[in-house]
C-alpha cells in the first residue's frame, strides 16, 4: 500500500490548496492513498514547521505503507499526467538532484553557497564520519527535499541510523538555511545507499541573476516528460488558478500573466 503525503503550517495559501486538490486527484488515479495536514505537529523537532517532512519516519501511522511519497505544497502534477511515481525501482529513497546548484553556489558569497557548503559538508564529515557525494568538478552535489520517495526499507533504516534533527541542527554554526530539512536530509543520505530519480519528478522553476531586472530570467527544467513542476518562483501569494497551470503546463512565452 502507497502513501501520498503533503503537509503546511501557518497560515493557508491559496496554491496549496491547490496542490492538495491536484495531488489529490492524482492520488486517486493511480490508487494510492492520500493524507494531507495542515498545521499538525508530528515531529518533535525545532523548525518543525520545515520538518514535518519527516513525519513518515517518525509518525507510527505511516508503518502500514510499503512507499510514501512526500511532496512540498508548491508542487503540482501537470495536466494529463499518467505516470505512476510510485512503478519506479528506488533503493531506500528517491531524491531528484539539483545540478544546476553546484554553478551558482559555487560562484555566489551569500548565505547559500560553495563556501558554506563546504563548511557544512566538513561539520557533518567530524559528526558522523563520512564524506557526501560531489560531482564531477569536484563539488558538493545538492539534492531538493521537494519531493522524496521513502521505501520501506528506507523508513527503517531512517529509524535505526538517522541523527536525531535537534541534535543535528545543534553541531550547524552556519545560517538557519543548513538548519533545515533539506541539509539535515542531505547529511543523512550521504551515510545511505538512495536512488537519484529523473528531474521529470521535480522540474523547479525560480528566478536566476538580478533581482532587479524586468523581466527576470528563470530557470526552467522542465521537459515533454515532466510530470511533477515545482514552483519556486517569488510571489506565491499571488498565485491563482490561471497562474498555476499556466506556469505548470504552458511554455513561458504562453504566460497569461506577467513575470515579476
Amino acid at each position: 500500500m502507497n502513501l501520498i503525503y503533503q503537509f503546511y503550517s501557518g497560515n493557508i495559501p491559496y496554491y496549496a490548496r491547490v496542490s492538495k486538490k491536484l495531488m489529490s486527484a492524482y492520488a486517486e488515479q493511480i490508487g494510492c492513498e492520500y493524507r494531507c495536514d495542515f498545521n499538525s505537529t508530528g515531529v518533535n523537532a525545532n523548525n518543525n514547521h520545515y520538518h514535518n517532512c519527516f513525519r513518515p519516519i517518525h509518525d507510527k501511522a505511516f508503518d502500514k505503507y510499503d512507499n510514501v511519497l512526500f511532496c512540498d505544497m508548491d508542487v503540482f502534477p501537470v495536466e494529463g499526467i499518467t505516470e505512476n511515481v510510485f512503478d519506479q525501482q528506488i533503493t531506500n529513497f528517491g531524491i531528484v538532484e539539483e545540478d544546476q546548484q553546484p554553478d551558482l553556489r559555487y560562484s555566489s558569497n551569500g548565505e547559500i553557497s560553495g563556501k558554506n557548503d563546504e563548511k557544512w559538508a566538513a561539520i557533518v564529515k567530524r559528526a558522523y564520519g563520512y564524506d557526501l557525494p560531489r560531482d564531477d568538478q569536484n563539488r558538493l552535489r545538492v539534492f531538493n527535499s521537494g519531493v522524496v520517495l521513502y521505501t520501506r526499507d528506507g523508513i527503517e533504516l531512517a529509524k535505526r541510523k538517522w541523527a536525531d534533527i535537534n541534535s543535528y541542527q545543534s553541531i550547524i554554526h552556519l545560517n538557519r538555511f543548513y538548519q533545515l530539512d533539506q541539509n539535515y536530509l542531505g547529511a543523512m543520505l550521504g551515510g545511505a545507499e538512495f536512488t537519484v530519480m529523473d528531474r521529470k519528478w521535480n522540474a523547479q522553476m525560480h528566478y536566476l541573476g538580478d533581482p532587479n531586472k524586468r523581466p527576470r530570467p528563470i530557470f526552467d527544467s522542465r521537459s515533454e516528460d515532466t510530470n511533477f513542476v515545482h514552483i519556486q518562483l517569488r510571489g506565491r501569494d499571488k498565485l491563482n488558478d490561471d497562474r498555476i497551470y499556466d506556469i505548470v503546463n504552458k511554455p513561458i512565452s504562453e504566460w497569461r500573466h506577467a513575470r515579476t
